[in-house]
């Protein structure tokens, strides 16, 4: 059932990677930039979900140890970058409409 588990987490990490990476174009061809750093932000938290899911499937089927290494915590920290972006840019995200919906009002 772990092998499930990521297979699992693998599958919907790279569906939000794709579905994030896809609109983030969308929004930087439309010109929010703003929309399209969050979805970028967005999509590689959701690429470093893909690598722990790989990895965690090759942890329970004995093919690979992966803690401690080089490229889990160059993961591990790209991860703790995007849970610090993502809000940040969310709010700026928000703010960018409160000034559209003002200037739109008048």
């Amino acid at each position: 059932m772990t092998t499930v588990a990521g297979i699992v987490e693998t599958v919907g990490n790279a569906a939000a990677f794709t579905a994030a990476s896809m609109w983030a174009r969308v929004a930087w061809q439309t010109g929010v930039r703003v929309g399209a750093a969050l979805l970028a932000s967005i999509a590689v938290w959701a690429a470093c979900g893909v690598f722990y899911g790989l990895a965690y499937v090759g942890r329970t089927r004995g093919w690979w140890e992966w803690w401690d290494t080089t490229p889990e915590r160059a993961a591990e920290m790209v991860q703790q970058a995007t849970q610090v972006a993502t809000p940040i840019v969310a709010i700026a995200l928000l703010a960018r409409f409160v000034r559209d919906r003002r200037v739109l009002a008048r």
